[in-house]
């Protein structure tokens, strides 16, 4: 659409706000300046009210969020091991990569056909509960998450979580 800038995600139902900025000033309780970053350079830095929401919460725990983005044929149980465990080639763009340290939240969800002990990739490769248990303890070992939550949505679920063992965690 012409003269409408998007935020985050290019889909049909984008995020309803793009994110908690600071007021510079404010113009008769009606408008009010924001600093805006860099890559928003092309947004007018001037609101009305009634297009802002107030942040209530702590504005010094401000969580980004990033996706790696793997689509279609892409989506294989090698490339999901390696985005855990940090092990990429070179060439692989910041994009496909969990870019985590020892302060990052992670969620990671999946959801999929399972059966006990695994879980389906494009109904051709199984991810083994063993694999999962080893890259955990892999991510774990080189401190690239604070809290990890994994969820599974599958009917099986709980058995992919047999081979991991929480004494690491």
């Amino acid at each position: 659409m012409k003269g409408v800038k998007r935020f985050g995600k290019k889909e049909k139902i984008g995020p309803r706000y793009a994110s908690p900025y600071r007021i510079l000033s404010h113009f008769e309780k009606v408008a009010y300046q924001l600093e805006l970053p860099s890559d928003l350079a092309s947004v007018h830095h001037v609101f009305h009210v009634s297009l802002l929401k107030k942040c209530i919460g702590d504005p010094g725990v401000i969580v980004s969020l990033e996706y790696v983005d793997y689509r279609g044929y892409e989506v294989t149980v090698e490339n999901f091991l390696r985005v855990l465990t940090g092990r990429h080639e070179t060439a692989v763009p910041r994009s496909k990569r969990l870019l985590s340290d020892e302060g990052s939240h992670i969620l990671l969800y999946m959801t999929g056909h399972d059966g006990d002990e695994f879980l389906k990739f494009q109904d051709s490769e199984e991810l083994q509960s063993h694999d999962l248990s080893d890259a955990v303890k892999q991510m774990k070992e080189k401190r690239r998450f604070k809290e990890l939550l994994i969820m599974v949505d599958t009917c099986q679920a709980a058995t992919l979580f047999s081979q991991v063992t929480f004494a690491f965690l």
